[in-house]
């Protein structure tokens, strides 16, 4: 990853409400979830491998400077059985209740498989990570699985995996690893063999109960795409 910028807002919105209905195993129609915006709250994630990368990086002083990962379904293609998306990250505004959206993170997924609909599986991708102003760090390898629930208002049983690359941060994937017992892989860049680093990306996978559905966050408008 390299250094830069969080980019240009987009508007703002509500956060959302704990949706009351489960989850389903019912195929849904492309319009119960199509145009809607998925907020995942980076604090209900709980790192499962390594399992205490999130204490490590606190004894680090280093900290995730984002409120969501956030995915919006522009389009089900049903006769594909894909899902096309877009996806970003979002904070949580200084002032109210609104959401804003990193507009230069945004990127158009890879066509997701949705041939388990309502279970999908998005990915892998690259999405930026910013740490602070001054400092992105880039998960690799990003793929988030889920399943919408019925009424197509939530993603439950969230899993995020990828690979963090660890550069940026100005401390040793080993030794984020050891202290953390996790394994480090290499970067694309260095598996394509033009970097000079070697095993800078730690490999991580997080859950999360569910990602809630923003009618009032839509990337896509937002941000121009």
């Amino acid at each position: 990853g390299t250094t830069g910028t969080t980019g240009t807002t987009g508007t703002t919105g509500t956060t959302g409400t704990t949706p009351t209905t489960t989850t389903s195993t019912t195929t849904l129609e492309s319009d119960t979830i199509s145009g809607k915006t998925y907020l995942l709250r980076y604090n209900d994630l709980t790192y499962t491998d390594p399992a205490l990368l999130q204490a490590t990086l606190a004894t680090l002083g280093l900290e995730v400077g984002i409120d969501y990962i956030m995915v919006q379904i522009e389009e089900v293609d049903s006769v594909a059985e894909e899902l096309h998306a877009v996806a970003t990250t979002g904070y949580d505004a200084k002032t109210g209740t609104g959401v804003i959206t990193d507009c230069a993170g945004a990127v158009r997924t890879n066509p997701a498989d949705f041939s388990a609909n309502p279970t999908f599986v998005l990915g892998p991708e690259s999405i930026d990570l910013p740490l602070s102003k001054e400092t992105i760090i880039t998960l690799e390898d990003f793929r988030l699985e889920g399943t919408f629930n019925k009424s197509g208002d939530a993603i439950t049983d969230v899993i995020v995996t990828g690979a963090i690359d660890t550069r940026p941060l100005g401390v040793a994937c080993s030794l984020i690893a050891f202290l953390a017992e996790g394994s480090c892989v290499p970067c694309m860049d260095e598996l394509a063999g033009t970097a000079t680093t070697t095993d800078s990306c730690l490999v991580a996978t997080a859950v999360a109960d569910n990602a809630l559905a923003n009618e009032m966050v839509d990337i896509i408008a937002e941000c121009g795409l």
